[in-house]
């Protein structure tokens, strides 16, 4: 299970109780994989008798899976039903459990419809009994089989011996498969599939194409598929696939867009017509994938010779020096705004703006600059 609002997953066992809620379940002893030290984005503080306190960005993991993000090997016997953490919806999820890896085969055989078991006698020697292996192939009339039973072998008299044989249904040895996580569950008897339902304490579980975690919450709406709102997040507007919307998010609209992910904490946030990008800014606007802009805006002072940033919005400054613009293509797009508060003479170059090399603002001057290209700037105010 993942522990609320921090992205540190511990091993647990949980049942559902009668009001649909998640709740501890009592357990024997158990087998864990340990998968040593994993980061974590929620540091904590270590306290040891002999060195002190010390911040720490990663946490000891065990559990049923050897990686929790990208496992390979499952110690359970079968696929699990619902999980309690969430993970990006691009990371996979195995097959490779218990029964899979050993049992598979064998049940397969003993239990199919096409299933042949085949009743002969043989001449078995001293020897063969000595040698016997249950796991060898006997071919027979053009059929391999695997020895199910032998019924009273007498070594001391010269005769067959009655045998049972199973006809070996697939030959060929399992092998592991992954898939994405979209989430399992909506399957029939004999029906595989790969994937768990995904579901948080108060959340909802998704089904085998869909994982619109929270949606049925008062003041949360999501439609598409592969879809993640946190339960601690209220607001939230989602019309698109493989969205997701960290803890304690709120006011955040995405609208015809496909693997976006909104950081947690983050608020007043409007996503459209986007792909493939990460906001972690509060009051962010993006269209096209560009970021339009920030409604709660960086405001920076600035006292002496100064780059300007992608990441600017606002500069204040005082005093007699220059502001250059970086030529990349991280500025297209954006808008920046740069004001002399002081008495002294502030320079903007690097590009050219409007028809101008530079720009120059004597004392309450003001511009805001937005990039066509990285050479050229327009004064839009």
């Amino acid at each position: 299970m993942q522990i609320p609002n921090i992205d540190r997953i511990i091993p647990a066992i949980l049942a559902v109780n009668s009001n649909g809620n998640p709740q501890p379940k009592a357990s024997n002893l158990r087998l864990l994989y340990w998968a040593g030290s994993l980061s974590t984005n929620n540091s904590w503080t270590f306290t040891s008798s002999l060195n002190g306190s010390s911040t720490v960005s990663t946490y000891p993991y065990a559990g049923h899976l050897d990686n929790p993000v990208t496992p390979t090997e499952d110690l359970n016997f079968g696929i699990p039903r619902e999980v309690y953490y969430v993970i990006a919806q691009t990371d996979q999820y195995t097959d490779k459990n218990l029964y899979n890896k050993y049992y598979r085969q064998f049940i397969a055989e003993i239990s199919d419809r096409n299933s042949k078991i085949l009743t002969a006698y043989f001449y078995l020697t001293p020897v063969d009994i000595l040698t016997l292996d249950f796991q060898n192939k006997i071919y027979i009339d053009g059929q391999y089989y695997r020895l199910n039973k032998v019924f009273d072998y007498n070594p001391i008299v010269t005769t067959v011996t009655k045998c049972e044989l199973l006809k070996i249904k697939e030959g060929v040895p399992f092998t592991a498969t992954t898939k994405k996580v979209y989430g399992g569950g909506d399957v029939g008897i004999g029906v595989e599939d790969t994937t768990p339902s995904y579901r948080m304490a108060g959340g909802s579980t998704g089904s085998k194409e869909q994982m619109n975690y929270n949606a049925n919450r008062m003041s949360n709406f999501s439609t598409g598929d592969g879809n993640y709102i946190s339960p601690t997040a209220t607001a939230i507007i989602i019309s698109g696939s493989k969205i997701s919307v960290g803890d304690e998010c709120n006011r955040v609209s995405v609208f015809n867009s496909s693997g976006v992910t909104v950081e947690g904490g983050t608020t007043d946030v409007t996503v459209i017509n986007s792909s493939g990008i990460t906001v972690r800014e509060s009051g962010a606007i993006v269209i096209a994938n560009n970021f339009i802009k920030n409604v709660s805006a960086k405001i920076k002072r600035v006292t002496s010779a100064y780059t300007l940033s992608e990441s600017d919005e606002i500069l204040l400054c005082s005093g007699t020096f220059t502001v250059t613009t970086q030529k990349t293509s991280t500025m297209l797009n954006k808008i920046y705004n740069i004001k002399n508060i002081g008495a002294g003479t502030i320079t903007v170059s690097g590009s050219t703006y409007d028809t101008a090399a530079s720009l120059t603002l004597a004392a309450n001057d003001s511009y805001t600059i937005i990039f066509e290209s990285p050479t050229q700037g327009y004064c839009v105010i």
